[in-house]
């Protein structure tokens, strides 16, 4: 009976659906938890992205009228992958390289002076952002300077982490797997960013390491 527990419950089957992304949003929510009508859902759809972005407090682009819609895989960009199966996470040019730079102020505060990866034009505001490689999406978060992130491992301890994305600019969930190449996100300019633009992280073991190194070492060059 607890309403936080309910529908988290429910959002969680509604995830597990075959094909959402290809149906309509009363079919997929009636696949879910089926009713007598499978179209019953449709007269709420208006008042829940009131609902969604009042509660969230930013826009999800959808107008009234839209609970019609289907995502549409043709919608989105592929990336080239190469024959290790890499692809490039965005497009050049490269605006930041990784290593010591000096501090940066922004909308999120001054931010330290060690740039941690690698900065891509990859195509301005809502260019494609692509999985580097196959992974899973281990975590799609915000974290304490309002940067949206989405984090891929992909095995091996290797880790790769995109970031300043807007979170309805982010096309995966976590526990997603992925195939690189496959768009996974929009550039956007959340959190320590001055303008749209990917910020691109490499882990391994652990560890930072420089993002334009590690792609060429795979046969992805910049």
């Amino acid at each position: 009976m607890d309403p936080f527990i309910s529908s988290t419950n429910f959002f969680k089957a509604m995830m597990k659906v075959p094909e959402r992304d290809s149906l309509e949003p009363t079919i997929v929510a009636h696949r879910t938890q089926a009713n007598a009508d499978p179209y019953h859902y449709t007269k709420f759809w208006d008042a829940a992205v009131q609902i969604v972005e009042g509660i969230t407090g930013s826009s999800t682009g959808l107008n009234q009228g839209t609970g019609g819609q289907v995502c549409s895989s043709g919608d989105l960009i592929p990336g080239t992958v190469n024959k290790e199966g890499w692809a490039k996470p965005g497009d050049a040019p490269v605006n930041s390289e990784y290593g010591p730079r000096p501090p940066i102020s922004t909308p999120s505060g001054l931010i330290d002076g060690f740039h941690t990866g690698l900065d891509l034009e990859a195509g301005g505001c809502n260019g494609p952002i692509w999985a580097a490689n196959d992974g899973k999406v281990s975590r799609v978060y915000q974290d304490s300077l309002a940067n949206w992130l989405v984090v891929i491992d992909h095995g091996s301890e290797v880790v790769t982490q995109y970031v300043h994305m807007y979170r309805d600019g982010i096309l995966v969930n976590e526990g997603d797997t992925v195939k690189g190449g496959q768009q996974i996100a929009k550039t956007g300019s959340s959190g320590a960013s001055t303008g749209c633009h990917l910020h691109f992280e490499v882990k391994v073991n652990g560890e930072y390491v420089n993002p334009r190194d590690f792609l060429a070492q795979v046969g992805i060059t910049y």
